[in-house]
C-alpha cells in the first residue's frame, strides 16, 4: 500500500519525513452460511440414507465458510521536522484483539533537543463480545463470547494535573458482536435479541431495532465538563403498509404493520374430562402480542 515518506517544497527541501515500523494484522471476514434442506420428507429417505454410497449424492445439511488475510502494515512511528522536531508515535504494548496487531497508545511531541513538551495518551478498553447460543432445551440465552473488541474510551492531552481529558461513550457497547460472529441474517445484519427479553421458551430469532445503533458513540465530555451528545435514527419513511403514505413519520418511525392477523386451528377431541394432553396444535408466539382465545366446549352427554 502507498504510505507518505515526506514532504518537499518547490526548492525540494525536505519539510518533514516520516518514519513506519510494521505490523502484522490478521483480517477474517463474516461467515458465510449455506443450508440445505430436503424438499420433501419420508420414511422412505430411511432406506436411501442407509446405503453409504448414496451419501454421496446428497449435498451438505450446512457448509460454513469465511476468509482469513494476514498482512503486514505500516504504522506510523515518528515525524520529523526540518528544525529537528519531532512528534513520535507510542504503538501499544498489548495486541489489538480485533486483528492481532498494535494500535495507537501515546503521542509525544518533542522540540529539537528531543525533550517532550506535550504528551497525547489515548485510553483504550477491551470488551468481552457476546452471542446467543441455541440451548439444549431449543431455546436460546445470551452468552459472554470468547473473542473481544477494542474500545477508544477517552484522549488526555498533557499530564495531571493539568491534563485535559476527553471521554468518549458509547451505545450499548456491551453487547457488540464479534467480528466473526454467526449471529447473522442472510443479508450480514445481527439478527440476535439482545433485548432482556426472555426467550428460552421458542427457537426464533427476531430483529432488534436497536442493533443499528449498537456501538456507536453517542457522547463526547470535554475538560471543561461540558458535553456533545449525538442522537441516531433509522432512515424516514414515506410509505407504510407497501402503499399507504405516511403523513408523519413520527406516527410509525419503524414502520411497523398495525394490521391484525388472526389465525385458527383446532384441538383435537377430549373424549372426558381429565388431566392428559390430548396433543392438539402448538403456537409459537416471538414477540409481545394480545391473544384472544375463543373457546367451545361442548359437552358429550
Amino acid at each position: 500500500a502507498w504510505h507518505l515518506v515526506s514532504i518537499t517544497n518547490s526548492n525540494d527541501v525536505e519539510l518533514a519525513h516520516f518514519y513506519y515500523t510494521g505490523s502484522t494484522e490478521s483480517y477474517s471476514t463474516r461467515v458465510t452460511r449455506t443450508e440445505n434442506k430436503l424438499i420433501e420428507t419420508g420414511t422412505e429417505y430411511n432406506g436411501i440414507l442407509a446405503n453409504s454410497r448414496n451419501l454421496r449424492y446428497f449435498k451438505p445439511e450446512r457448509i460454513n465458510s469465511w476468509a482469513t488475510i494476514e498482512a503486514t502494515t505500516k504504522k506510523l512511528s515518528r515525524i520529523l521536522f526540518r528544525d529537528g522536531s519531532k512528534y513520535d508515535f507510542e504503538p501499544s504494548t498489548q495486541t489489538n484483539p480485533e486483528n492481532g496487531g498494535v494500535y495507537l497508545s501515546q503521542i509525544f511531541l518533542k522540540d529539537k533537543s528531543d525533550v517532550t513538551y506535550r504528551t497525547i495518551t489515548l485510553d483504550h478498553s477491551k470488551k468481552t463480545t457476546t452471542k446467543i447460543e441455541q440451548q439444549p432445551n431449543g431455546g436460546y440465552s445470551r452468552l459472554s463470547d470468547p473473542s473481544q473488541r477494542l474500545w477508544l474510551n477517552g484522549v488526555t492531552i498533557g499530564t495531571f494535573p493539568e491534563a485535559q481529558e476527553y471521554l468518549f461513550e458509547y451505545f450499548d457497547n456491551d453487547n457488540f458482536l464479534a467480528v466473526d460472529s454467526e449471529n447473522v441474517d442472510h443479508w450480514g445484519y445481527e439478527n440476535g435479541d439482545f433485548r432482556k427479553v426472555l426467550h428460552n421458551s421458542h427457537g426464533y430469532f427476531y430483529y432488534d431495532y436497536s442493533a443499528v445503533s449498537r456501538g456507536v458513540l453517542t457522547k463526547i465530555t470535554y475538560p471543561t465538563g461540558g458535553t456533545k451528545n449525538f442522537a441516531f435514527e433509522p432512515h424516514t419513511f414515506t410509505h407504510e403498509n407497501g402503499n399507504e403514505e405516511l403523513d408523519d413519520y413520527n406516527e410509525n418511525p419503524l414502520n411497523e404493520n398495525p394490521d391484525t392477523h388472526s389465525h385458527e386451528f383446532n384441538v383435537s377431541v377430549c373424549s372426558s374430562y381429565n388431566d392428559i394432553d390430548d396433543g392438539g396444535d402448538g403456537v409459537d408466539i416471538t414477540h409481545n402480542q394480545d391473544v384472544t382465545i375463543q373457546v367451545n366446549v361442548i359437552p358429550n352427554i
